[in-house]
């Protein structure tokens, strides 16, 4: 279990939850919530059932998160500011991603690899880019936004098999 707050801006924190030598680790949890601009987690968890929680506040922050092998890994991303970033990556199978971002100019990238994943996508802003791949059956996702431009925004889904 890894647990950090940061009231600070321009962090770089990178983690890893895995066995020695890379080998397998089961029920791993990472929380992180951070206030602050320009701050960066990488996080990556190894086999099965994990959970990954970050939540970002502020301005220009990434998490980029890695969840391989195994099944029943869960990834939750909250970002609000502006010109923030979330990259999720699962592969095996029955996991599940939950992205929220409110804000300007936010990019999230999703991808799974395996079979019956899901991921819901929650996006309240102006400008904000979205990407989910999805590569094995049974997989499902959810989009729902909420636009703050007054000329509109536009949503735009690619679904790969």
């Amino acid at each position: 279990i890894v647990g950090t707050k940061m009231n600070a801006w321009g962090n770089n924190i990178d983690i890893k939850q895995m066995g020695a030598s890379g080998g397998d680790v089961n029920n791993n949890l990472f929380n992180l919530e951070s206030f602050g601009n320009g701050n960066s987690v990488t996080l990556q968890q190894q086999t099965n059932n994990n959970t990954a929680s970050v939540k970002m506040t502020y301005d220009i922050n990434t998490a980029n998160i890695t969840q391989k092998g195994g099944t029943g890994n869960s990834s939750y991303s909250t970002m609000v500011g502006n010109w923030n970033t979330v990259n999720n990556t699962q592969n095996g199978s029955d996991n599940f991603t939950l992205v929220n971002i409110s804000g300007d100019q936010n990019s999230a990238t999703v991808n799974q690899t395996g079979n019956n994943h899901s991921t819901l996508l929650n996006l309240i802003g102006n400008k904000n880019i979205v990407s989910v791949t999805q590569t094995g059956a049974g997989d499902t996702y959810s989009l729902q936004q909420t636009c703050t431009n007054p000329a509109g925004c536009s949503v735009s889904v690619v679904r790969n098999r």
